[in-house]
């Protein structure tokens, strides 16, 4: 079972929990995902990410996993500045890594016992199997996010596939891996079959439907990751993501934003376009952004035309063209941003804006013009298409992949990464050889179990773990606080309500660590205010001691001490807040009371609001 964790790094080692487990969901307003697999199959996830002050991430015990391979992103020579919170395709093949896809320890359907972890094995990262077939011949690509990759590095970042877990049902988490916080707006696999809605992995809609009116697009088994489109123009093929969608403006006002793709064109002798929101008109607002060829035919062009031009023909464009980088029958990878503001490497003699449009990571042109207004902005009254440009233009031939959009420019060495790992034969990644899991790891056999207990007294919490020794123990208190030593039991003497909450065992030994389920402790009074209700106000007793916790807020209160005729032997008022006080069983005056039963009661503005009972004995 996975579960989703929030931890503070007060130590070196996580300590924190807020577990959620996964649901699943059904299209509509829920997050969506697309599990992408040849033969097209889909399926969703609503998967939920606590956010706070501190760091969240997931946490599974794997010991019960059989097998891990270690994985390591090389960036030597690729990067030059380190790169954060990107998904990194990670791709499986049975010819490379057999024990994956045949025989008994084989990932199970769909990849549902894959889990990625960084290389302690206990800090999961967020991933989505974009498909997964198994068998002879099969193969599977995986999306994982990582959080920080170093630059031109040969071990950048490392981290572990889990697999081979009987029983385990998918931990895929297309929302987390391309989240919307993260600057994604939309990405399609485009992975569904022949007819469906295009859903995008970032849950944020709407979907993309086939065009109305013409014939529906094929499968194209044989894509750069998985399945994708084929398009054809003569059959006017193409989708349609909907009107000025507000989930797909890529900014209010001046941008920034990057479109990314694979394009693969059976033509490149007329013009065809990948991804639109732009109406071939001269009206204003009508052409915001094309990814599409230029005139000529060879030529790749990103195009921005801002709402505010002076006029809008193509004139006033933002343009950036790669010659020559069309190529007919071959995948090519496309990136485009446009921002303002000097963001990009080259701008024009003012600085104020440009387009960029980078071929297989390189960025190989920027393009720029001097005549923008003051305050123009990217327009949003044109519909969305993809595989064509406005109502009846530039139609689509060959085929698509893998269309993301952002609202944020992403760097050159986002784009190159992101290409380094997604091309087919990528050497970015290396993966190691299987090894059997963990022998002798610590596992949990017997979890700690939820406790009440009355203020004062004494209350013990135990696990019972297997693995090779020495284990080592350590218990935590609500995420946060080491508590207890390195024992497999923990014993709290003395509870106040302060010892309420969450408890949680680690155990580690030189193979690996494991985390015991949470069990809390309910903390009750011995007395209780006639008109309040626990924990605001208690009275207990420890030995001959009374010791009184008054709450924050009250002004004062008077304690006093009767004998069995009502008279009072001692009396005291107690400051406000919140407080423990004791009496030691002397008389106000000085004298030691005698043996016998005694009433303690408590004032709170002039009114009895608790007693107890003692007994004395000398």
């Amino acid at each position: 079972m996975i579960y989703q964790e929030t931890y503070c790094y007060r130590e070196k080692n996580k300590i924190g929990d807020t577990f959620m487990k996964n649901s699943s969901s059904k299209r509509g307003g829920q997050a969506r995902f697309s599990m992408k697999r040849k033969g097209s199959m889909n399926k969703k996830l609503n998967w939920m990410a606590a956010m706070g002050l501190c760091a969240t991430a997931l946490a599974g015990d794997y010991s019960s996993w059989v097998k891990y391979r270690n994985i390591t992103l090389g960036t030597t020579g690729i990067t030059t500045t380190s790169v954060n919170r990107i998904p990194i395709l990670i791709r499986f093949n049975e010819a490379t890594q057999s024990d994956m896809f045949t025989g008994a320890d084989a990932v199970l359907a769909n990849g549902a016992d894959l889990r990625f972890t960084k290389t302690n094995g206990t800090t999961d990262l967020p991933f989505e199997v974009d498909y997964w077939t198994t068998g002879a011949g099969g193969s599977g690509a995986v999306w994982v996010l990582l959080d920080s990759v170093t630059a031109n590095n040969s071990s950048a970042y490392s981290l572990k596939v889990y697999w081979s877990k009987s029983g385990a049902t998918t931990a895929s988490a297309p929302t987390t891996v391309f989240d919307t916080a993260n600057g994604f707006l939309s990405v399609w696999h485009m992975n569904e079959g022949a007819g469906a809605n295009l859903f995008s992995a970032t849950g944020n809609g709407p979907a993309a439907a086939p065009g109305s009116g013409s014939a529906q697009t094929t499968n194209n088994p044989n894509a750069v990751i998985g399945a994708g489109k084929n398009f054809s123009a003569a059959s006017a093929q193409f989708y349609q993501v909907g009107s000025d969608s507000t989930s797909l403006r890529l900014n209010s006002n001046t941008g920034p934003y990057t479109i990314t793709a694979w394009a693969n064109p059976s033509s490149c002798s007329a013009r065809i376009a990948v991804i639109a929101k732009y109406a071939n008109d001269n009206s204003t607002g009508t052409r915001q952004y094309a990814l599409h060829t230029a005139n000529s035919t060879d030529t790749w062009r990103m195009t921005n035309n801002p709402t505010l031009l002076s006029n809008q023909t193509s004139n006033n464009e933002y343009v950036a063209d790669v010659s020559g980088s069309c190529i007919e029958g071959s995948w090519t990878y496309l990136s485009g941003t446009y921002s303002t503001g000097g963001v990009q490497p080259t701008a024009d003699a003012t600085g104020a804006a440009f387009v960029t449009l980078s071929v297989n990571g390189a960025v190989a042109v920027t393009g720029v013009t001097a005549n923008q207004a003051t305050g123009t902005s990217i327009g949003t009254a044109a519909n969305t298409f993809i595989g064509k440009i406005a109502s009846n233009e530039r139609y689509m031939d060959g085929s698509i992949d893998e269309i993301t959009v952002s609202k944020v420019t992403r760097t050159a060495d986002w784009t190159k990464l992101s290409y380094e790992t997604q091309k087919p034969g990528s050497t970015a990644l290396s993966i190691g050889s299987s090894t059997a899991n963990l022998a002798g790891a610590p596992s949990i056999a017997s979890q700690p179990t939820n406790r009440s207990a009355t203020v004062g007294t004494t209350v013990k919490f135990g696990v019972v773990a297997t693995g090779t020794g020495p284990l080592a123990y350590k218990w935590v208190h609500r995420n946060t606080d080491t508590v207890g030593t390195n024992s497999d039991t923990l014993t709290l003497s003395n509870v106040a309500f302060t010892d309420t909450g969450s408890y949680k065992c680690v155990v580690r030994n030189s193979v690996s660590v494991t985390v015991s389920n949470s069990a809390t402790l309910s903390v009750t009074p011995v007395a209780l205010l006639p008109h309040r209700s626990a924990p605001f106000f208690n009275v207990r007793l420890s030995g001959s001691a009374i010791i009184f916790q008054l709450p924050g807020g009250e002004m004062q209160a008077r304690v006093s001490v009767l004998d069995m005729k009502g008279r009072e032997v001692w009396t005291r008022i107690v400051a406000a807040g919140s407080r423990e006080f004791s009496w030691d069983g002397v008389t106000t005056t000085g004298t030691p009371v005698a043996p016998g039963v005694y009433s303690v009661r408590l004032f709170l503005n002039g009114v009895e609001s608790a007693r107890s009972r003692l007994v004395i004995s000398r």
